[in-house]
Formats: structure tokens, C-alpha cells, sequence
């Protein structure tokens, strides 16, 4: 039995820090009010806002805001201002929020939102609470950013790749084919060994029938789960093609001149997987690149595109776009260009208290100015009877550097080369502190030139 619902849809729109550089910043209290927009299909009445804290890098002064109404496609602006007091927190980690929207005493929403930490700006990789991190083609730093390369698996114009579905996309909701992949993958932590592509821009680890023209936010718990979206929206025409470079060890998803069903607009964009095997990551999580050969983000009837990634139970994701909205740290999307969401481990893990170790912080002066250093220091304390040591690798968890730890050692600096005493490159780099076979702590750090 179909049911419409109707009600309204709440979405931040807009963070805004009352801070003269808009950021929240270390060590200081910070102020800020919210922008909602309605994507819903009712008007909203005046709401209270709760702010719940969802991690342990800021503590709450001030946790209740009110909204006045929003007519349904219209925005509002909160009333007074949410005040939290940040801790000594790394440059892009995320703060995490939860706002619980009532209204006359009814609760009717619950959104949960992340804001980094820090001074960053749109040159910013953007960060994950757990899994990946999302580095664009037109970021800056010290890091390594992708780099834009079409590979054309199109037939029509050279490309070696096979029809997924054998036919045109033709219908308003168009389709979602279950196809194998080559390789075994790992995202979020669960190993796949096929997708679900969806003509409407997205894919789906594992098998799923289900289409979802329609977008939402990332996380959500609309769509399906665990899915990988390049450009999620109501496409029509066009073809979706799939091909397995086995020189290069990667699997590519192609939707070649598909349309904007509102715009009749083209949008042509792939997913690349890097073989796990031979591009591997410290988590062992898998590469995927977005590649944008003609992107057209002008669906403004429907929230327009939703650009992310989600993990199986749809409670963490790393969101680009969605509704033409965009993280601070995150460029307008355009043609000709890329995005890397590459595998990391954010979050620490501290389950032996004998041995203790004060990290180096990621990005700690990023990015304007850079202070150059051409060493990374591991402030140690140590009481370990078991043997103990500190790994070093690069983004492809290759890794470049080993050093041991004595008992009572109180620091290690890393001179910036490698095992072989050859200098490395400046980037980022994952350290693994383990003991007694274990790891013990893992985390990222930045090395400057």
C-alpha cells in the first residue's frame, strides 16, 4: 500500500562560526549558529534545537538554540547561538554534533553533523570519522593530491569496456545491475567480492535490486547501504559501461553522456577501485577515485547531486555534496577534475596503559603558513617489558621507516628517510606504535620541507 509523507525536512545549510577566520579553533571557546534548509514537502513551524556532543573534542556551554518557521524550499537561521569550548584537538579532526529538533515539545528530527577543527579552507583534505579521508585534485598542501587523468573505457570513443545491463538507461527510474568484481575489495572494514551498479550515478557494495532516483544526504538512512556515490541524481539516456585493466590492477565504472532528467544537461564521470592486493593502505580499506569527465550540478528542482561515500549501516559516510551544499573543505564540483578517497586510521587505539605515547598532530600548522620541519618527534613514556617499536608508512602503506624502543626511552625522531637513509618525500604519513606484537596506536602525521 504506497503512503505519501508529508513533512518537513530539515538539512544544515550553513555552519557559521562567530569567529572572525569562520573556523572553530583550538584551545578557545567558539560560538556559532546554524542555517536550515527545508527539503521537505511541508512548511515548518518555529523548533527548539538541543546540541548533543557525539565526540570527545569539545564540551558543550551553551546547548539549546531556537529556529523561526521555514516555508517549504525556504532557509532560516537560528536565533541565538550554540557556545562549546574546544579542547587541543589536530587541524581537520572533526567535531561531531547531534541536533535534536523539537517542536512543541514533539521531537520531529534528529541530525547528526561534523565540523573540522582548526584553520582550513577548500585546499583541506576532508576528513572521515572512521575510514577514508577525501583528497580533491584541486587541493593544496603537502600532500599528495590526485591528479585529473580520464581513462576512456567507452566504446564510441576507444575504450575497451563492456555494456553493465547490455542497453540504454531509458527510464525515469532506471536500473541497478549486481556485476562481480576482480578483486577482492575491503571498505569500511567488510570485504566484497561484487557492486550493484544504479544508473542513477551511485553503486552499492554487495548485492542489491533496488534503483533510488530520488537523493538524500550522506549518511542516511535512505538509499542503500554502503554506498559509493559519484554523482547520485535522476539520470536518463546514456550508457554505463564497466572494465578491468589488469596492468594496472584497477576496475572502472563508467556513465558515459548520461542526462539530468530536469536539465537534460550531460554528465559523464567514472569510479575507479584500486586493487587492495597491489595499492595497499594501513586499514586495509580500498582506494576509489572520482573521476569527472562533463559534470553539470544543476538540478535545483531536487536537491540537486549527492557526491560521497557510507558505510554498510549508513551511520558513517564523507559527504561532498549534497542539495548544492558543501563542507568548508570541499571545491564546488566542476569538470575535469578528481577526488581520491583514500584509507586511513583516524582514530586511535590505546588498549595497553603501560605504554603512552604524546603524537605528533596531523596538519598542526595547517595550512597558512606551513612551518617547515624536516623531523617528526615521538614524545615517549615507556614501562614495557615486551619488545616494542614504531612503524612508519607512506599513503600506499608501503612501509618506509622502522625504529625500536627501549625500555624508558623518552623520544624518537624521525629524520625524514627512509630505511635505507634516503630522504622521502614531504606528505603525510601513518605511524603504527606496536608492542609485543600488537598495535598499540596508529594514527597520521605530517612531515614538512
Amino acid at each position: 500500500m504506497p503512503l505519501e509523507i508529508i513533512s518537513p525536512q530539515f538539512t544544515i545549510s550553513d555552519f557559521i562560526v562567530d569567529e572572525a577566520n569562520g573556523n572553530l579553533l583550538q584551545n578557545s571557546n567558539s560560538s556559532f549558529e546554524l542555517e536550515f534548509l527545508n527539503s521537505g514537502n511541508y512548511d515548518a513551524e518555529a523548533t527548539s534545537i538541543q546540541l548533543i556532543a557525539m565526540s570527545g573534542n569539545y564540551s558543550i556551554l551553551n546547548s539549546n538554540a531556537t529556529c523561526p518557521s521555514i516555508l517549504m524550499g525556504g532557509t532560516g537561521l537560528t536565533e541565538s547561538s550554540f557556545e562549546i569550548e574546544i579542547d587541543d584537538a589536530i587541524s581537520g579532526e572533526l567535531a561531531k554534533f547531534k541536533f535534536v529538533i523539537s517542536s512543541n515539545d514533539n521531537v520531529v528530527q534528529e541530525i547528526e553533523y561534523s565540523y573540522p577543527i582548526g584553520i582550513i579552507s577548500e585546499e583541506s583534505p576532508t576528513f572521515c570519522d572512521q575510514g577514508y579521508i577525501a583528497i580533491e585534485s584541486s587541493d593544496i598542501g603537502n600532500f599528495e593530491a590526485p591528479i585529473y587523468d580520464w581513462i576512456e573505457i567507452d566504446p564510441s570513443y576507444g575504450g575497451q569496456g563492456s555494456i553493465v545491463q547490455g542497453g540504454h538507461v531509458t527510464g525515469l527510474d532506471g536500473f541497478t545491475k549486481t556485476i562481480d568484481l576482480p578483486f577482492d575489495f575491503q571498505y569500511f572494514g567488510i570485504i566484497y567480492g561484487e557492486i550493484s551498479v544504479c544508473s542513477n550515478g551511485w553503486i552499492t557494495m554487495g548485492d542489491t535490486d533496488l534503483v533510488f532516483f530520488r537523493n538524500r544526504n550522506i549518511p542516511s538512512g535512505v538509499g542503500t547501504s554502503a554506498m559509493i556515490a559519484p554523482f547520485w541524481d535522476n539520470l536518463i539516456y546514456g550508457t554505463v559501461y564497466s572494465y578491468f585493466d589488469a596492468s594496472e590492477n584497477i576496475f572502472i565504472i563508467e556513465w558515459s553522456e548520461c542526462r539530468n532528467v530536469y536539465s537534460y544537461s550531460f554528465e559523464t564521470f567514472q569510479v575507479i577501485f584500486y586493487d587492495p592486493f597491489y595499492y595497499p593502505t594501513i586499514s586495509g580499506d580500498g582506494d576509489i577515485l572520482f573521476q569527472y569527465k562533463v559534470i553539470n550540478n544543476n538540478d535545483y528542482s531536487d536537491n540537486y547531486a549527492t557526491i560521497g561515500i557510507e558505510n554498510e549501516t549508513q551511520t558513517e559516510g564523507l559527504l561532498i555534496t549534497f542539495a548544492n551544499i558543501y563542507p568548508p573543505t570541499v571545491h564546488t564540483i566542476a569538470s575535469e577534475t578528481a577526488i581520491l578517497f583514500t584509507a586511513n586510521e583516524d582514530s586511535p587505539v590505546n588498549s595497553n596503559n603501560d605504554i603512552i605515547i604524546n603524537s605528533p598532530k596531523l596538519f598542526q600548522n595547517y595550512p597558512n603558513p606551513f612551518n617547515p620541519t624536516t623531523t617528526i618527534t615521538f614524545n615517549l613514556t615507556t614501562s614495557i617489558t615486551e619488545s616494542a617499536e614504531i612503524n612508519i608508512y607512506n599513503l600506499k602503506g608501503q612501509k618506509v621507516r622502522k625504529y625500536s624502543i627501549s625500555n624508558n626511552q623518552t623520544s624518537i625522531i624521525w629524520d625524514g628517510r627512509d630505511q635505507n637513509d634516503q630522504p622521502v618525500s614531504s606528505g603525510v604519513y601513518f605511524y603504527k606504535l606496536i608492542a609485543d606484537g600488537k598495535t598499540i596506536d596508529s594514527r597520521k602525521c605530517l612531515l614538512l620541507k
